[in-house]
C-alpha cells in the first residue's frame, strides 16, 4: 500500500539503490556544496560563488556549462572578430534552448520570445533573447511618471545574453550586451532591463547605456551551486523510489522541489539545512530608451543599430582586449 507524504508518494519496494536515505547521502559525497545549504543563512557574493565553482570545475562536472572558465580553443581569433562579418539570426525557442544547454550554467525558462544566435562569419558567437519584462514596480522607484507602473510603457527583459565558451576570452558578453540594448532601441522600446547572474556584473560593467540601479530584493541561490548533472542524478534517484510531482520530465523546473525533498528524505532538514540558507542577490540593470521615463538622458542612448554596436564593441573593448584572455 503506498504511503503518501509531502506531495510524494512511496513505491514502497526495495531496489539495487539500497533505502532512498542510503542512496541520497551516497550521492552527497559527490557534491561538497551541499554544506553551504546548513544555518546560518548566507548571502553568497561573486568571490565566494566562483570559488564554489571552482571546486566543480576540478571535479570535472559539467565543465562545459559554466562559462565564466571560457577559453580560447581556436574556433574564433581576435583577427576574425576585428574584420569578420557579425550577423544575429532569429530562431525558434526550440533551437534557441538547444543551444542554451551547451552554452550556459543557468536555467532558461520556457516562457522566452524573441531570441537570437549571434555569429562572427558562420561561427557562432553568443545567444541572445528575450522576454517581458518581470522586476516588480519598487525596483524602479522615481523612474516612472507618478501613477503609472510597467504595464503603463513598451520594455523587454533580456533574460539571456551569454557567449560561447570559446568568445569569452574576447569579451563578447559586452558585445551581446550592446547589441541587445540596441535591438531594443530599434523596437521603439521604453526601456530593456536585465539582472545579473551574482551580484555586480563584469559583462554589463562599464557600459554606459546599462546603468546599474540597485540588487533584486533577494533570491534563493541554492540551485545555482549545483550543475545539471546533479538534478539528473537526484531525479533519477527520486524515480527509483517515489511516484507524484517530483518526477515529472521538465526537471529543471522542479530543482527547489528535489532539493527540499533530497534533505527532508536525508535527515539534513531536520539538522537545519534548507535552500533558503543561500542567498545570492542579482544586479538589476536599466538602459532608458524614451523620454516617457524620469532619468533619461540622449548621451546614454546605446547605439541605434547592430553594425553600429558591434562597431562600439570593437572600438572600445575588442581593440583593448584583442589577442588576449579576459
Amino acid at each position: 500500500m503506498e504511503q503518501k507524504k509531502a506531495g510524494v508518494t512511496s513505491k514502497g519496494q526495495s531496489t539495487l539503490f539500497g533505502s532512498p536515505k542510503d542512496a541520497l547521502l551516497n550521492l552527497i559525497e559527490g557534491y561538497p556544496q551541499v554544506e553551504y545549504l546548513k544555518p546560518p543563512i548566507k548571502e553568497l557574493k561573486r568571490d565566494k560563488i566562483r570559488e564554489i565553482m571552482v571546486k566543480i570545475k576540478d571535479q570535472d562536472m559539467a565543465r562545459e556549462h559554466f562559462t565564466m572558465y571560457s577559453e580560447n580553443d581556436g574556433r574564433i581569433t581576435g583577427e576574425e572578430l576585428k574584420t569578420g562579418k557579425i550577423s544575429i539570426k532569429e530562431v525558434e525557442a526550440a533551437s534557441f534552448l538547444g543551444e542554451h544547454k551547451r552554452t550556459s550554467m543557468a536555467e532558461c525558462k520556457g516562457f522566452i520570445q524573441d531570441s537570437y544566435i549571434v555569429y562572427c562569419n558562420s561561427t557562432k558567437i553568443g545567444l541572445i533573447n528575450f522576454s517581458n519584462s518581470m522586476m516588480k514596480n519598487e525596483e524602479r522607484a522615481g523612474l516612472f511618471e507618478d501613477g503609472k507602473g510597467v504595464n503603463d510603457y513598451k520594455g523587454k527583459n533580456i533574460q539571456t545574453c551569454v557567449s560561447y565558451p570559446w568568445a569569452g576570452p574576447f569579451m563578447v558578453g559586452k558585445l551581446l550586451a550592446t547589441i541587445s540594448c540596441a535591438l531594443g532601441r530599434l523596437e521603439g522600446l521604453d526601456f530593456v532591463e536585465t539582472t545579473s547572474l551574482f551580484g555586480k556584473s563584469i559583462q554589463y560593467d562599464r557600459l554606459p547605456f546599462l546603468r546599474m540601479l540597485g540588487y533584486t530584493t533577494g533570491s534563493t541561490g541554492a540551485t545555482y551551486l549545483f550543475p545539471h548533472e546533479f538534478f539528473q542524478k537526484l531525479q533519477k534517484l527520486m524515480r527509483t523510489f517515489y511516484t507524484g510531482y517530483l518526477v515529472d520530465d521538465d526537471y529543471f523546473s522542479k530543482k527547489k522541489s528535489l532539493l527540499h525533498a533530497f534533505l527532508r528524505i536525508t535527515g539534513l532538514e531536520a539538522k537545519g539545512y534548507e535552500p533558503k540558507n543561500v542567498v545570492i542577490k542579482r544586479g538589476y540593470y536599466l538602459s532608458i530608451l524614451s523620454p516617457k521615463l524620469k532619468d533619461y538622458c540622449p548621451e546614454r542612448l546605446p547605439p541605434a543599430t547592430v553594425e553600429e554596436a558591434v562597431e562600439y564593441w570593437r572600438t572600445r573593448w575588442l581593440s583593448k582586449k584583442c589577442g588576449g584572455n579576459e
